[in-house]
């Protein structure tokens, strides 16, 4: 039996020759991994993709690949490297009339970067205690109990686009709910709109109701995976950060693909363990050279202040310093422009709030930042309206921490 597994054969021909002595069109493969995997989005365009070289499967879908194809997981680890060699030497796709086309709108360097960075998650994900059992723990948050029978059929042309303008004000109105009341207070409502955004993406036909779902199903899961962090339940926010990201990968949105990963640069950034903190900064960097300069200016504010907050940790106060220039810099040039629900947050209290927590970090290895670090949570806390309570409450706790930081006790 191993003699039909060729060390010279790419992960495209590997997938293409089983699938056919295993008499599975792409279709019925995709609803297979879709099963197992307990992912409703994906379909014949990802088998399509991965047989026509325009997609390498990462590691997290080679193991379902493996499970319904009956292929070993060293064998597919090994096809994938030929195909990033063949890759890399610039060999071309071969495309044969069993294998049709599909627009490829996903070749630029920052959706190949985005890939590489989702294989490196799923590395950490395979081998860290960080996020041990993450990934069914994830799979049960998305769709426990199956997908209600209410969401099994997309309405008529003429109601769906009051169905998808409805859905997305509810996911506007679930975030602007967490800010007011807690995450306990949407979180299972969260997670049952996540699911049916999900049913209804897999119910989608044509492009246009894809892409529009697409977007809702990214927002509702960055959402979800939002609530997990603020539950400190961070190895499921890993994992549905992660699969938020490649849902943004799928409908071109390179704003919110940088922003989920550094979502998850966040995410190990403070999860409280350094050994984390090589990745965290390898993760912000990569979200940084996905948005290269077509992300927006608010977006890569952000992303700056990441940076900056992992160089803060590792004591670079040059590098530090840097980022933390362009962070305003970019707010300055984001003034004025439409802010998507998502990243509407990042406002100038933020930024100050977040310069004042960097600079309390570098702090710790250059006890001059301190002070100013000070200087900035207050100047964060004189811009925040009084409703914003738990907003307020978290700009004085980093106050304290900073008063503590120069021994001012009664301050503290």
């Amino acid at each position: 039996m191993a003699d039909q597994w060729r060390d010279d054969e790419p992960i495209d021909e590997v997938i293409a020759r089983v699938r056919v002595d295993r008499g599975k069109s792409q279709q019925a493969l995709a609803e297979d991994i879709a099963r197992v995997s307990g992912d409703p989005r994906v379909t014949r365009e990802y088998v399509s993709r991965w047989e026509n070289r325009k997609r390498i499967p990462t590691p997290y879908w080679r193991e379902h690949l493996g499970q319904v194809l009956g292929i070993p997981g060293d064998v597919l680890d090994r096809a994938a490297a030929v195909a990033r060699m063949r890759r890399a030497a610039g060999q071309r796709p071969v495309v044969t009339s069993m294998a049709p086309v599909m627009a490829d709108t996903y070749t630029d360097d920052s959706s190949r970067t985005l890939e590489e960075t989702l294989d490196l998650w799923d590395e950490l994900m395979r081998r860290r205690n960080f996020l041990g059992g993450a990934g069914s723990i994830a799979a049960t948050t998305l769709l426990p109990g199956g997908l209600p029978a209410a969401a099994a059929a997309l309405p008529s042309i003429s109601d769906r686009a009051e169905l998808f303008e409805t859905c997305a004000r509810l996911t506007v109105s679930y975030r602007q709910m967490d800010n007011l009341l807690g995450p306990s207070a949407v979180y299972e409502q969260v997670i049952d709109h996540h699911r049916r955004l999900s049913a209804l993406l897999q119910q989608a036909r044509t492009e246009t109701d894809s892409r529009r779902l697409g977007r809702l199903v990214t927002d509702s899961g960055d959402l979800l995976a939002w609530l997990h962090v603020d539950l400190d339940r961070r190895d499921q926010a890993a994992v549905l950060y992660r699969q938020a990201a490649e849902a943004a990968r799928e409908v071109s949105d390179v704003s919110r693909q940088a922003y989920l990963v550094g979502r998850m640069s966040s995410t190990l950034y403070n999860s409280g363990q350094r050994d984390q903190l090589p990745l965290a900064m390898s993760l912000a960097q990569a979200a940084e050279h996905i948005a290269g300069t077509a992300a927006t200016p608010r977006v890569r504010s952000w992303l700056a202040m990441t940076c900056a907050q992992t160089h803060a940790s590792k004591g670079d106060e040059r590098a530090c310093h840097a980022d933390l220039e362009r962070a305003v810099k970019l707010m300055d040039e984001a003034e004025g422009e439409p802010r998507e629900d998502y990243i509407a947050f990042w406002r100038p209290p933020y930024l100050h709030r977040s310069i004042g927590r960097t600079l309390l970090r570098l702090g710790e290895s250059k006890a001059s930042a301190v002070g100013d670090a000070y200087r900035a949570i207050d100047q964060a806390l004189g811009m925040w309206p009084q409703a914003a309570v738990r907003d307020s409450a978290s700009g004085l706790i980093a106050a304290a921490s900073a008063r503590l930081a120069q021994v001012e006790i009664a301050e503290t």
